[in-house]
């Protein structure tokens, strides 16, 4: 009988490890296909949190030791660790089913707080029990997410590597311009929208740019209709795969980081301007609109409260507003300031994507920031405008060669298909652009310019 009361005596103990131990079942995945990864940032981590379930467990057992003291580190340990996957999952059900509630994000945090304390100080006459209960929650929790992480990365796992697929692409005869790279986000297929609206100014655009010397693609197919995967698969010469087999949105940003098509343009004596908002090999996002990890501590915490996305949900209008308007006020002099000849540009505008506004040029509301195609189609137009004059001015001189394109189409909406989006090309010979057949091509493209 004392074997098997020595065998579960754990579970009557408080332990940080226990705690923590789904938190770390989410993040292995990412920590072992993370190039940011080294066994002596491993080797550090663990020691760490060797220290601190030792400590942990000196202060609080037996129990109720330092019952306060408890009740108020467990809550920050919640809040901490499970801030995204349960408190941040609950707000953004609320917002989905509500819209836009009046809740600010940054009033989770302290509520989150205030209901793990509340429950633990309830239940506070009965600790020892608790305490158990608590550990065997978090331990069927444990063994539920790694069910679940094993289900999600098995078939990267299977196959190993994701091979890039790139295609030959002759050079442009004579001399090289800069190349520039545009990205519209969330940009759906003129031909798709028209299916839908039966709009004929659809194709304006389509036949501006076609007067203008412009190569067009109405309907060019993309494979990743995530951004991340889907910028990341054109800046490592085609992952080719969906996004279900990439393992994980880190694992395609950490690929950034470590872009083929980054490593080659700097090998060929290629200058790399960055006015996106992903890391590019070693050129910085001058914006840091979403939050993928670019260290190995990030790593760790990227899935915590400790996340700075979680700070900036609050402004997410702003800070789209502020990025697109900056880019397009700024862009054009931007390059024109740049003596040499050798660059290439990788611009990455958040339009036509949601919110649907654009400051008082358009002003939107509760109302028509509503994910709806009533709401995006008219901010789709105007996107068009805002691309158009931008396009404009950067091919007055004839000094670059430029591709716009969508990173994939209008997600979640099942009037157009995601999977498609609109691609434009000015300067190249159409010759080069046979064999491109997705978005994820163009990074060939791209490299074949220089």
């Amino acid at each position: 009988m004392s074997d098997k009361k020595d065998k579960v005596a754990f579970l009557g103990r408080a332990s940080f490890l226990i705690l923590i131990l789904p938190y770390l079942v989410i993040i292995t995945s990412g920590l072992i296909l993370s190039p940011l990864t080294s066994v002596l940032n491993i080797s550090i981590l663990a020691i760490v949190l060797a220290f601190v379930s030792i400590v942990y467990s000196k202060l609080f057992n037996p129990i109720p030791q330092r019952l306060l003291l408890y009740i108020i580190c467990n809550s920050v340990i919640l809040t901490v660790f499970y801030y995204d996957t349960i408190f941040s999952r609950i707000y953004t059900t609320l917002n989905l089913i509500f819209f836009r509630s009046d809740v600010k994000f940054k009033y989770i945090m302290p509520a989150a707080l205030f209901i793990s304390f509340g429950i633990q100080f309830l239940f506070r006459n009965h600790i020892k029990l608790f305490v158990k209960v608590v550990n065997v929650f978090f331990l069927i929790f444990c063994l539920n997410t790694l069910v679940y992480k094993f289900n999600q990365n098995k078939s990267y796992f299977k196959n190993q590597t994701i091979q890039s697929q790139p295609i030959a692409i002759n050079p442009i005869n004579g001399k090289n311009k800069p190349t520039i790279l545009i990205i519209a986000d969330e940009y759906a297929s003129p031909n798709d929208l028209f299916k839908h609206f039966q709009d004929s100014s659809i194709f304006s655009m389509s036949t501006s740019l076609k007067n203008k010397d412009w190569s067009i693609v109405p309907r060019n197919y993309t494979y990743n209709t995530a951004t991340i995967n889907s910028i990341s698969s054109l800046f490592n010469f085609n992952f080719h795969k969906k996004d279900d087999a990439i393992p994980s949105f880190d694992y395609s940003g950490q690929r950034l980081i470590k872009s083929s098509l980054y490593d080659s343009l700097i090998n060929k004596g290629c200058r790399f301007y960055n006015l996106g908002i992903f890391d590019i090999g070693d050129s910085k996002a001058p914006y840091r609109v979403y939050f993928y990890a670019k260290s190995f501590t990030e790593q760790v915490f990227n899935r915590s409260i400790f996340n700075p996305f979680n700070f900036s949900k609050d402004n997410e209008n702003g800070d789209h507003f502020a990025h697109n308007k900056s880019l397009i006020d700024s862009v054009a002099n931007k390059l024109a300031n740049i003596k040499e000849d050798r660059f290439f540009v990788y611009i990455h505008l958040l339009m036509p994507h949601q919110p649907f506004s654009f400051g008082k040029e358009f002003e939107g509301t509760k109302a028509n920031k509503k994910r709806t195609m009533e709401n995006y189609y008219p901010y789709w137009k105007f996107a068009n405008t805002k691309l158009l004059a931008l396009l404009t001015e950067l091919t007055k001189d004839n000094r670059y060669n430029i591709i716009l394109t969508g990173d994939h189409g209008f997600r979640r909406m099942k009037e157009v298909p995601p999977n498609y989006t609109f691609t434009a090309f000015y300067g190249f010979d159409s010759s080069q652009l046979t064999n491109l057949k997705s978005v994820q091509d163009i990074g060939s493209l791209i490299n074949a310019s220089y």
